[in-house]
């Protein structure tokens, strides 16, 4: 059985996220222009994405059936689009990206745009970071990846996680129920 304390600390981190969500959809839709305010609210979201990851899909040895008693307990599907970690590495590892990147010889070079795609004249070469609101597909370094999946993937997994709180709650509360039951006998 798994502490109670995983799934508040998993639930935090689905908080963080959702809570990033709502402010970028808010920044979004009121055509909010700071471009700053709206990539720190994506650095949050990846950071939190990130973060349920790691609890769900471990690379310790040792903590891996934790995450895979998570995964059970939660209901959490094999091709999740939370399992995949190529964009929390890439903005996990920016400074490594960066120095390749600026090592190879390019015309321009793009970075932080906030637009659809098609609004910026670039190759995808020379496109570093770019977010397109419209799609919701965050891309770095030509390679895009569908926000969108993982958006509804955490939903999803919050729902499941007060779910499972409640059975937890109901649980200990039938067994100290029975408990004082079998002691007044």
């Amino acid at each position: 059985m798994l502490h109670p304390m995983y799934f508040l600390a998993l639930e935090a981190q689905c908080t963080a996220f959702q809570i990033a969500f709502a402010e970028l959809e808010d920044l979004l839709a009121n055509k909010h222009r700071d471009i700053d305010l709206i990539w720190s609210r994506i650095f949050s979201l990846l950071t939190a994405g990130a973060n349920i990851s790691k609890f769900l899909w471990p690379s310790k040895p040792q903590a891996e059936m934790r995450g895979k008693l998570l995964r059970e307990y939660l209901s959490v599907p094999v091709d999740s689009p939370l399992k995949d970690r190529s964009i929390r590495n890439d903005f996990e590892h920016f400074d490594e990206r960066l120095d390749t990147f600026v090592t190879q010889e390019r015309a321009n070079i793009f970075d932080g745009g906030v637009g659809p795609r098609a609004a910026f004249p670039c190759s995808e070469s020379e496109l570093f970071r770019h977010f397109d609101p419209e799609t919701w597909q965050c891309i770095y370094q030509g390679r895009s990846y569908p926000l969108r999946p993982v958006i509804r993937a955490v939903i999803t997994l919050r729902e499941e996680i007060e779910r499972t709180k409640y059975d937890m709650v109901m649980t200990r509360w039938a067994d100290a129920m029975a408990r004082e039951k079998a002691a007044e006998e």
